[in-house]
């Protein structure tokens, strides 16, 4: 859902005798590989006051929560009272 990246994998295997100061042979693989940007377990392990935000046709946003209650500027707007009457059902 989030794309793919690119990553280089370089693998070393060393051979030779084991009782030697140098091993003779060392053979090292490089591969270009594709892997998810963002796997379900890396997702899973993202903090609780963190999210991601994905919106079509744009890029994902990382995103931090606002706990409503715990910030000033929002627990002002909570503290307001309720009406008491709405107006509907007068006729």
């Amino acid at each position: 859902m989030a794309g793919t990246a690119t990553v280089e994998h370089t693998q070393r295997q060393y051979s030779g005798n084991r009782l030697a100061v140098v091993l003779q042979n060392v053979n090292t693989n490089e591969q270009i590989v594709q892997r998810p940007l963002l796997t379900a377990d890396e997702c899973m392990r993202l903090p609780p006051e963190d999210d991601l935000i994905f919106v079509a046709g744009h890029a994902p946003i990382y995103a931090k929560k606002i706990i409503y209650y715990q910030d000033p500027e929002f627990a002002a707007r909570c503290a307001i009272a309720a009406p008491v009457e709405t107006g509907r059902g007068k006729d």
